[in-house]
């Protein structure tokens, strides 16, 4: 981790300043990184670990990021792809990673922490970050009443079909194109 931010440290500029803040908190990272004083946009290296079921507490990262944030302007997962190889001589189909060649020591399965596996399979690991970083949000502003939020830059809602389906314990009741009214409940 040292070696890593110090090698981070050396690449910030004039103009971003580039920081690498493995396994610490949110708030303790605002604190020491964003709402420090420094007038450069900052860039966070690695805010999350994809290693397990999900990287975690994306959802308050990016409200932190898109909303509260004094200087933020983005932050890197860790890692993009799990880091296995088919086995020579297996037949079998499967991944391999430390250990399963006898190899010691070994860093075990740590090297399998991507949101994609190693083969680029998807995983809900994937599927979770593209649901925090979709442009397009949706909230309830009252009971009865959503409100879409436009996030994208570029593109106007009018401009895209957007369609709804509610669900109740899992089973559609309504359905179809977005814009006025909508039943709520079956």
């Amino acid at each position: 981790d040292c070696l890593a931010a110090s090698t981070i440290a050396s690449h910030s500029s004039k103009v971003v300043a580039i920081g690498f803040s493995h396994r610490t908190s949110l708030p303790a990272r605002r604190a020491r990184m964003d709402r420090n004083g420094a007038q450069k946009p900052y860039y966070l290296c690695e805010y999350a670990h994809a290693m397990g079921n999900a990287p975690g507490n994306l959802a308050e990262y990016m409200d932190y990021i898109e909303n509260k944030s004094e200087r933020m302007i983005g932050a890197c997962i860790w890692d993009w792809a799990d880091q296995a190889i088919h086995k020579p001589g297996a037949l079998d189909g499967r991944l391999y990673f430390g250990g399963s060649f006898g190899d010691m020591p070994n860093d075990n399965d740590f090297c399998c922490n991507g949101l994609v596996t190693a083969d680029r399979k998807v995983t809900a690991k994937l599927l979770e970050v593209k649901k925090v970083y979709q442009y397009v949000k949706i909230r309830m502003e009252e009971p009865g009443r959503m409100v879409l939020e436009n996030r994208y830059t570029s593109y106007n809602l009018n401009e895209m079909v957007l369609r709804y389906i509610f669900l109740h314990e899992g089973v559609p009741f309504a359905e179809g194109p977005a814009g006025g009214s909508v039943p709520l409940f079956p």
